[in-house]
């Protein structure tokens, strides 16, 4: 969803920090999406499926999110 691009760019940010941790990027970035849902929408049951879908994407990040962590720490602390 485009809504979420910005905080998408900022948790790949995140990601490429070093001295970050991967729990410290998937929490702010769960936070940034969640704080998008808190905006003014149409509908209830909108900010309850925006909350839901924050929520879902997070979890996700959090199980898949370990290699391209790890990755980016590699080539952004590790190698300079």
């Amino acid at each position: 969803m485009d809504f979420t691009i910005p905080c998408c760019n900022e948790h790949d940010v995140c990601y490429d920090t070093c001295n970050q941790t991967q729990s410290i990027c998937d929490n702010d970035y769960r936070l940034c999406v969640q704080q998008t849902c808190n905006k003014p929408v149409k509908t209830r049951f909108r900010s309850l499926f925006c909350k839901l879908y924050a929520d879902l994407l997070f979890y996700i990040v959090g199980f898949t999110g370990t290699g391209a962590f790890d990755r980016a720490q590699r080539k952004h602390c590790l190698e300079n």
